[in-house]
């Protein structure tokens, strides 16, 4: 008896166990889709990716109240079929060091990459440095 209770309180500890890591979503060619920060997208479907993206990092430095517009960065990582990986930076009002748009070459192909918004957007106080709360719309054409 003494036993089982200890049984029954560790699976029902197994059962409360938080879930470690976003699910990843599956992502039409040509078309936005959302990611949180380390989520993936894989295109143009989860089983059988053709390319698997990763939001690894992001940054966001606007502030409209202070008069500045700063800027919003995500860092991707992109997967091509066989596993081999690049790491790229994509950029709203970043200037000449870094571009919202970027062409990838994976599986002998070229992808287009475009950073469309980075969510939520600050409008009366300085965005948050939580990365946690912040999404990236996203899309790739072929």
């Amino acid at each position: 008896m003494f036993y089982r209770r200890y049984l029954v309180f560790g699976l029902l500890l197994l059962g409360c166990e938080k879930e470690s890591s976003v699910s990843d979503v599956a992502a039409p060619f040509g078309q936005e889709f959302t990611l949180r920060f380390t989520q993936s997208a894989r295109l143009p479907e989860v089983n059988e990716p053709e390319l698997t993206l990763t939001a690894t990092d992001i940054v966001d430095s606007r502030c409209p109240p202070c008069g500045a517009p700063g800027t919003a960065k995500t860092v991707l990582r992109v997967q091509d079929q066989v596993g081999h990986q690049q790491t790229l930076t994509l950029c709203l009002d970043c200037g000449t060091e870094f571009r919202d748009t970027v062409t990838v070459r994976a599986n002998s192909r070229r992808y287009q990459l475009t950073l469309h918004r980075v969510t939520p957007e600050p409008v009366a106080e300085p965005a948050s440095p939580k990365k946690e709360g912040k999404q990236v719309v996203l899309s790739v054409k072929q």
